[in-house]
């Protein structure tokens, strides 16, 4: 939309050499200035290869709070792009730095995570290495901030992907996509030449306070079906802080909802599982109950999870809303046991 976007460019931006591998971090961010602060200083303080050439762009989405101030700060810093879009949408965010990006690579970072000295030169080394994969996912470590209840702690060991933990084993190796293995936005490599035109659907994502998910699971689904493949890289590790807010189970709820949706929306449930759903809602909560009063959370969690998800596909048999008849597909629900690394 003319008018939109504004961009704002640091001093080190015309500094790049063109000889070198471009790297372009992308941060999509929404009035969050006190973790971006956090994000970007962990960026600055990143060692560089001589041989990469860096740019980091931050894409403010409808943000009224200090998040541009704060990001203009590091411009002295950093070799930073700020850009203002009034819509909301971390989508729309994320198309808005592709589009704008000049780099050879792309790496996909949120807001509130924070990267170690080593982060670059890790996915450097991945990109170099194995030129024949499209696209890359590092590690992410989940961080609960202040004092969790002891239920939070059991849903970030039980079921990590709640928070984004990713764990694949020491190794690098191929992501198995028929095992659900895909990389999440919080830390997330691709080459531009393998990502192409393809960008990410904004009618999925989250917007505002919406916990709405799936613009990164139908992008790399797009690109695993091109027959692109991905590579777990363990080295490019971040940290990725989950404020209070988010360490409650009205969260935990909503957010497994909202995967149970977004299984909707891309066609994973047929109408043969919605409607088992619809049939099975009544024992599968009492089930749950018999649990949940007599086992130990490594029990009933996982039971709690499904129970979110039937509801979801419950209520999309009633709607008639299931997309099409296929087979269950990918899906962020990660394994963490490690299997044979790449040579």
């Amino acid at each position: 939309m003319p008018g939109a976007i504004t961009a704002h460019v640091g001093k080190l931006g015309c500094c790049m050499r063109l000889s070198l591998m471009k790297y372009s971090i992308l941060i999509p961010t929404h009035n969050r200035a006190a973790y971006l602060k956090r994000a970007l200083q962990s960026l600055a303080d990143m060692r560089k290869p001589s041989d990469v050439s860096l740019e980091i762009l931050v894409v403010a989405s409808a943000c009224h709070d200090d998040t541009v101030k704060t990001a203009k700060a590091f411009e002295s810093l950093l070799p930073l792009r700020v850009f203002e879009v009034r819509e909301p949408g971390v989508a729309r965010a994320r198309n808005v730095g592709l589009d704008a990006m000049d780099g050879d690579n792309i790496i996909l970072l949120d807001d509130d995570v924070t990267v170690p000295a080593g982060f670059i030169e890790a996915y450097h080394d991945a990109f170099t290495r194995f030129a024949d994969y499209g696209f890359f996912a590092g590690a992410i470590t989940a961080r609960l901030e202040g004092e969790p209840a002891a239920v939070i702690r059991d849903v970030l060991e039980i079921m990590p992907s709640t928070y984004s933990q990713l764990w694949l084993g020491d190794e690098s190796r191929l992501l198995d996509k028929t095992a659900r293995e895909l990389p999440f936005g919080a830390n997330l490599g691709m080459r531009r030449a393998a990502l192409g035109d393809l960008r990410f659907d904004e009618t999925l994502g989250r917007t505002g306070g919406s916990l709405n998910c799936g613009e990164e699971t139908l992008l790399l689904q797009n690109m695993s079906g091109a027959g692109l493949k991905g590579l777990w890289v363990p080295q490019a590790h971040v940290e990725h802080w989950i404020h209070p807010s988010r360490q409650t189970m009205k969260y935990v709820t909503n957010y497994w909802r909202q995967i149970g949706m977004m299984q909707v929306r891309l066609g994973h449930v047929t109408a043969l599982e919605a409607q088992a759903a619809k049939v099975a809602g009544w024992r599968q909560k009492l089930y749950y109950w018999k649990k949940r009063l007599r086992k130990p959370a490594a029990v009933w969690i996982p039971i709690f999870r499904e129970m979110m998800l039937q509801d979801v596909r419950r209520a999309a048999f009633e709607a008639g809303e299931y997309a099409r008849n296929v087979p269950a597909a990918a899906f962020p629900v990660h394994p963490v046991a490690p299997k044979t690394p790449v040579p």
